[in-house]
């Protein structure tokens, strides 16, 4: 018999694997492995013993480019959860292992081998002649890897290769970060951004303590939510919005808090005893003025500007401030002083009524001449 066994492999590299030996049993397939793209014609030959003859028969091979992907399984991914990932090659008949390689797009676009994780390689029999490859990746995921990029690329004899890109979406939330002054003057405007960093976006929203009404009722906040981000914006504060609030965030079964303290610094206040009173043509106005935050307020009076002779008095007791001033006028028309106390934290304007104090009468002595 002819050896066609022999003569095929000669043609074709050692590439040929023979499924029967027996060719009694007038099976002749063959298995090709290790293909190019190169189509062409294959030429089978058997040759009789008896009549030394020799049957032929050809067929036309078409050899395509390699196009099916390997497939890669992503299970979720949760920051700091060790996880597996898998890439499957396409199921082979024959043929030299291919070479599997996990490659990681990075920040910037640049493509590096994952480093630091393990990797192993898997044969697996789907059939007596079909085998599929595959390889698992396993790392820890953490936020940097959150919307990159991981290639599976498998590499076959001959330089053929297919690969597949993938996209991790990795679950994670970090720690609250507040911005903005959290310290503002009365009537000034309290911008406060409670931003969460984590994917997939929390749902932010801001509550004062101790009440749990939600901010968003209230005309001078604006409030935004369910991205991520929460801005907390009052308008004229007011020293009674002075207090804690609450910044919630709640990222899936999970809810986290940050309760940054608010302080609303008052103007200075003027309080009722102050006031103004003539006698004998000298006015004396006395204003106390009171602040709780330091440097305490100073207090003048504008009516002295266009006057060179008068006294001003000023003492200080715990967070109070008094100031006495006293003019000579001879100018009655004067109704009101106004009195004017400011500090870092604001100005505070105050018109104090001039009050005439009662005269006593002087009783004349009369002389009285003895008869």
């Amino acid at each position: 018999m002819y050896n066609a066994e022999t003569h095929a492999q000669s043609g074709l590299g050692g590439q040929v694997l023979w499924l029967e030996n027996d060719l009694s049993q007038t099976n002749c397939s063959i298995i090709i492995s290790n293909l190019t793209a190169e189509s062409g014609s294959y030429q089978l030959a058997v040759l009789n013993a008896r009549t030394q003859g020799e049957a032929s028969h050809g067929a036309f091979i078409a050899v395509k480019d390699l196009i099916q992907k390997p497939s890669v399984m992503i299970p979720p991914l949760t920051e700091g959860q060790q996880t597996t990932l898998t890439c499957t090659a396409l199921g082979l008949c024959s043929g030299s292992d291919p070479e599997i390689t996990w490659t990681w797009s990075g920040a910037g676009g640049s493509d590096s081998h994952i480093t630091g994780n393990v990797t192993a390689f898997k044969t697996e029999d789907l059939t007596a002649v079909i085998q599929r490859y595959s390889s698992t990746l396993t790392f820890n995921p953490s936020a940097i890897h959150n919307g990159t990029e991981v290639v599976c690329k498998v590499s076959f004899r001959g330089g053929m290769t297919a690969e597949e890109t993938v996209t991790l979406s990795v679950t994670y939330v970090k720690k609250h970060e507040i911005s903005g002054k959290t310290t503002v003057k009365q009537g000034d405007t309290l911008n406060v951004t409670c931003n969460i960093d984590g994917f997939p976006l929390s749902l932010v929203m801001w509550t004062k303590v101790p009440s749990s009404k939600d901010l968003q009722n209230r005309t001078e906040t604006d409030l935004q939510n369910n991205t991520g981000t929460a801005t907390l914006v009052i308008t004229n504060v007011t020293a009674d919005q002075t207090g804690q609030y609450i910044c919630t965030g709640k990222h899936l079964n999970t809810t986290v808090t940050v309760c940054p303290n608010v302080t609303v610094t008052p103007h200075p206040k003027i309080l009722n005893s102050s006031g103004c009173i003539t006698q004998s043509e000298v006015l004396t106005c006395v204003c106390t003025s009171q602040s709780q935050w330091f440097p305490l307020p100073a207090i003048r009076w504008p009516l002295l500007e266009n006057h060179t002779e008068y006294s001003v008095t000023t003492t200080v007791s715990n967070r109070t401030v008094n100031s006495t001033m006293m003019l000579t006028v001879k100018d009655q028309s004067i109704t009101v002083v106004e009195c004017v106390s400011s500090s870092e934290n604001g100005e505070v304007r105050e018109k104090l009524i001039i009050n005439k104090a009662e005269e006593e009468e002087e009783e004349e002595e009369e002389d009285f001449v003895p008869a």
